[in-house]
């Protein structure tokens, strides 16, 4: 049993090896979080691209839309949902449960309209949330499936 773990841990780490080698080829990669880095994702994703890749650090859905419109569609995204824990009024900067903070899913969303049609760039969703992970997989798969019938 215990050779039998150790075995998958080693076909994980070629896995992840082998993607590492592809996405380096990439010109960038986008790590959108508020808070975190890489090297948080890393301690609890345990995916090795988080440490060996070079990431472009991006805090909200701002920064996302302006670094796509000034180097365009990266070559891998890591997706945070919640990109603000306290929500505030931009004009007033008091806090407002009327505001809506754009989220990594947004983010994805806005990415997707970018593409037009295109293949999806490699991606991760490394959110604690899991309810905001699993939509942001939702979409981007949904968009991936559609792309794969239209093919």
């Amino acid at each position: 049993m215990v050779f039998i773990g150790a075995l998958q841990k080693n076909i994980m780490n070629l896995k992840y090896q082998k993607m590492a080698e592809e996405i380096i080829k990439s010109d960038y990669r986008i790590f959108l979080d508020d808070i975190r880095t890489p090297e948080n994702a890393w301690n609890y994703m345990k995916n090795p691209i988080y440490l060996k890749l070079d990431w472009e650090i991006v805090r909200n859905f701002q920064e996302f839309v302006q670094i796509i419109e000034d180097r365009g569609i990266p070559g891998m995204v890591s997706y945070d949902h919640d990109l603000a824990d306290v929500k505030y009024d931009p004009k007033t900067q008091i806090e407002s449960f009327e505001y809506h903070e754009e989220t990594g899913l947004d983010c994805a969303k806005y990415l997707i309209k970018k593409l037009e049609g295109t293949q999806h760039p490699d991606w991760w969703v490394h959110s604690a949330n899991p309810v905001g992970a699993e939509r942001i997989k939702n979409v981007i798969k949904d968009y991936e499936n559609k792309k794969s019938t239209e093919a």
